[in-house]
């Protein structure tokens, strides 16, 4: 992205390139990074999801039979599965402040005022991949069954 930008640059200062083109260029480019970013966001909220559903069938088994060993390794699952949400949160994270510096370094380098005009035009989209990385809109649902199952096993002990 960066040399796309620093081209943008040249090219405008050569007059061979105007405004709306950069402008919708740079959108398409960020749209497909944003996508990229939130399509592997999902495929690691299947897997949590589809993970944390097992634990919750193990909780079940362990609560007809007890057994101390078995119960440690459910305790240790929970606390690996927490941990994963922890790192998805983190890159979450990491991923809309890295945005957040691109779109503002974009209209500082160009004078524009291009990240009100992208947030306005793709937050509100009912397809936007923006809802997912700045809303945390499927990870809070995962995040939720993880701390039901987790406060069901607990509440059985």
């Amino acid at each position: 992205m960066k040399k796309r930008v620093k081209q943008y640059a040249q090219q405008i200062q050569l007059g061979t390139l105007d405004r709306r083109h950069v402008l919708k260029d740079f959108s398409r480019m960020l749209d497909n990074q944003i996508e990229k970013i939130v399509l592997f966001l999902l495929e690691q909220q299947g897997l949590l999801a589809s993970r944390i559903a097992k634990l919750g069938e193990q909780h079940e088994v362990i609560q007809q039979e007890p057994h101390i060993s078995k119960i440690a390794e459910l305790r240790e699952a929970y606390r690996a599965v927490g941990q994963e949400l922890l790192k998805l949160l983190f890159f979450v994270e990491v991923n809309a402040v890295g945005l957040r510096k691109i779109l503002k370094k974009f209209d500082k380098r160009f004078g524009y005022k291009f990240t009100d005009y992208y947030v306005k035009t793709r937050a509100n989209h009912p397809y936007s991949q923006l809802q997912q990385l700045f809303k945390h809109v499927g990870l809070g649902a995962v995040v939720e069954l993880y701390l039901a199952t987790f406060m069901t096993s607990g509440e059985s002990r």
